[in-house]
């Protein structure tokens, strides 16, 4: 029996708004911001990934190692990425389900610790946990998170700047939560704002 294919969402196409500019430019490591994630992404055991940009997002932030692994990732304009979170989610889903995906990866382009191991771990526990509706972290609902077609069409019904969060929670007993390891201890992290890009910068 083969394995579940899965899907990686990487969700780039926010405005940046408290930011005051584009977030996924700003220099950390050496490196645009919202490349650092998706590298980790392309590292993965992921089958493919799906970035949502914004229309006319040149992909000037990425780096060299993501152009040259084109075979790994599929840009895709949303046009409706201006309504919110819950809209590039939506897009990206219509099109993982084209390639068809048995799950998704929900990856946000603004947190940069998280790592392929991390990604991996989420991939592992549903090869051995395929009828679980989502895994994700004790403590936490929110990406990286992976989430299984058991959930597709519910997704669908999120509107505005949401994510998953609420349909996980409703579904809470068909979930598996991993524990979280020493190595997790910096991964949800997300930059908002330039005050949370200071303290990143700190706790690198």
């Amino acid at each position: 029996m083969s394995k579940p294919k899965i899907v990686g969402i990487y969700l780039a196409a926010g405005k940046s708004t408290r930011f005051e500019n584009n977030k996924l430019f700003a220099t950390f490591k050496n490196k645009p911001l919202g490349s650092i994630g998706l590298e980790a992404a392309i590292e993965s055991k992921l089958d493919e990934i799906i970035i949502i940009i914004r229309p006319g997002d040149k992909l000037n932030w990425t780096t060299k190692q993501i152009k040259l692994s084109k075979t790994r990732w599929i840009k895709k304009e949303c046009t409706e990425a201006y309504k919110g979170q819950s809209y590039s989610l939506k897009c990206g889903l219509t099109l993982a389900e084209k390639l068809g995906a048995d799950a998704i990866v929900v990856l946000l382009a603004d947190q940069p610790f998280v790592t392929p191991k991390f990604i991996d771990r989420l991939i592992e526990s549903f090869y051995k946990n395929s009828k679980s509706y989502f895994i994700g972290t004790i403590g936490l609902i929110c990406p990286p998170i992976l989430i299984s077609s058991n959930l597709f069409s519910k997704i669908y019904e999120i509107e505005g700047d949401r994510g998953a969060s609420e349909i996980i929670q409703a579904e809470k007993k068909n979930g598996l939560f991993l524990k979280k390891d020493s190595h997790d201890l910096y991964t949800f992290f997300d930059v908002d704002t330039k005050t949370d890009f200071e303290k990143l910068k700190q706790l690198y």
